[in-house]
């Protein structure tokens, strides 16, 4: 277990880390926001917005727990952009695609460190039959105002 100085040192290194995340997130939004203000969504658009948009991808790489599969997604971009642009697949089909859930968990782990885990999970929107959403995820509860019934 850390003391004192030791432990201080160790939450400001996680603060200064996790504000470094932060500030990369930040500028991810505001450069890819930059490119889909740039670049419409018109097929024509279609390779070069993907290409913008994994530029700032790849100045936010460093930070994330997962680069192998930040990689995955910035390959499978420009794939499907090039779809796109060859009039092979709409836009929606596009982003149907590239549906993602990103996230993490922060938690005090067994030797009372913060840590952090991040996970991303695609929707393979492709597969998607009623009956293979029923068999992955069984029901799903309604969610009301007074929350899951």
């Amino acid at each position: 277990m850390l003391t004192g100085c030791a432990e201080q040192q160790a939450q400001q290194a996680w603060q200064a880390q996790q504000a470094m995340v932060a500030a990369a997130g930040q500028q991810f939004k505001a450069d890819s926001d930059a490119c889909t203000t740039t670049f419409s969504e018109k097929d024509s658009d279609a390779i070069a917005r993907a290409k913008c948009i994994n530029n700032a991808e790849e100045k936010e790489i460093r930070f994330v727990g997962s680069p192998d599969l930040h990689n995955l997604r910035m390959a499978k971009r420009i794939e499907l952009a090039e779809k796109q642009a060859a009039h092979k697949i709409t836009r929606a089909e596009l982003m149907l695609q590239l549906s993602h859930v990103w996230g993490y968990v922060d938690y005090e782990d067994g030797f009372d460190r913060m840590t952090q885990i991040n996970f991303c999970h695609r929707y393979n929107w492709a597969n998607l039959t009623s009956a293979s959403l029923e068999k992955d995820c069984g029901s799903r509860p309604s969610l009301r105002a007074g929350g899951a019934s």
